[in-house]
């Protein structure tokens, strides 16, 4: 195919997992983002409710360093792009809406991959509830991938910063944490790969709710954020622009069994791989003391004063080993 039949293609197959915007009937409220040129033209365009907030992100996923094609087939390819990059929307309190790809790959990758990927990007966003509404393809010596997320907050809430958490805060997480990072060491070990897939799949896929952040924000949460980087690191990002100290408390954190057991295999520390493995995108958010946490968050720590910048301690301690992946480092 050349680009512009590539493109076709690409659009057909994001489209039957897109079905269009439904109408809102007149009793509902209407929508915060309503599209009004959708894929097909040099750019889509958007119509904004009033006092709406869009929240925009955007994500690069190069080959090499966030994937090898050797350890994720395209369609799980396409889940990861989408689920990563939306994660940031949703850790914001909101829900995410819309997204624009880009594809930059060399000619020799096969129209079938290509189109397996869009089926995993289409999934996924119909899975989260969103559309993707254009994009871009180029030639290129390694695979890239980028991704860009709107997403909106309810009218009369705030997004949710990293800036907001204060002394005395609970902090909490809903979703898994260490397993990505397990299931990438499986993929980079020799062990046996089909014993360990669940983890292989929960690198490959991580699971996101497009309404968590949104029901953390109704809850009253003060600072939220994706585990995208470690949970030492990403906790550090709300400890520094909140200047508190975060405390995690691992007798609360919930080991899977399948990491403690792919962990003693491949002579890696469970716990210091929940700590510092990325890629499970679980969403972490302080809220004030004694609120009612939403469904499916757990307590894993406490936010305390700090009077020299924020800092994360693990059970009362500095964190003496590398917090989680940092590039260029």
């Amino acid at each position: 195919m050349d680009e512009f039949e590539l493109i076709s293609a690409i659009t057909q197959t994001l489209r039957k997992n897109q079905p269009r915007q439904p109408q809102q009937p007149d009793s509902r409220p209407a929508p915060a983002l309503t599209l009004d040129i959708d894929t097909g033209d040099d750019a889509a365009a958007l119509s904004v409710t009033k006092g709406c907030t869009i929240v925009w992100s955007v994500d690069a996923f190069t080959e090499g360093v966030h994937f090898r094609r050797q350890w994720v087939i395209p369609l799980q390819l396409g889940h990861r792009v989408v689920a990563a990059s939306a994660a940031d929307v949703v850790a914001m309190g909101a829900t995410p809406n819309f997204a624009l790809i880009t594809l930059a790959c060399p000619a020799d990758v096969n129209q079938e991959w290509v189109l397996a990927l869009a089926e995993g990007l289409g999934s996924e966003a119909s899975a989260l509830g969103m559309q993707i509404v254009g994009g871009d393809v180029s030639v290129a010596s390694e695979i890239h991938i980028t991704s860009s997320v709107l997403g909106t907050v309810p009218a009369g809430m705030k997004p949710v910063t990293r800036a907001g958490a204060k002394a005395g805060d609970t902090v909490a997480i809903r979703g898994p944490l260490g397993l990505a990072a397990a299931g990438l060491a499986v993929n980079e070990s020799d062990l046996p790969q089909a014993a360990h897939q669940a983890l292989r799949d929960a690198y490959a896929y991580p699971k996101l709710e497009k309404n968590t952040g949104v029901n953390a924000a109704a809850a009253g949460a003060t600072s939220m954020i994706d585990v995208s980087d470690g949970l030492i690191a990403d906790a550090g990002h709300i400890a520094n622009a909140s200047n508190v100290t975060i405390d995690i408390a691992t007798r609360q954190i919930h080991l899977s069994p399948n990491l403690v057991q792919a962990a003693a295999q491949l002579g890696l520390d469970a716990t210091a791989l929940a700590l510092t493995g990325g890629d499970d995108h679980a969403i972490v958010a302080t809220f004030p003391e004694g609120a009612s946490l939403p469904e499916g968050f757990e307590v894993i720590g406490s936010v305390r004063e700090s009077s020299n910048g924020g800092k994360v301690l693990v059970d009362g301690a500095p964190f003496t080993q590398i917090g989680g992946y940092r590039h260029f480092s």
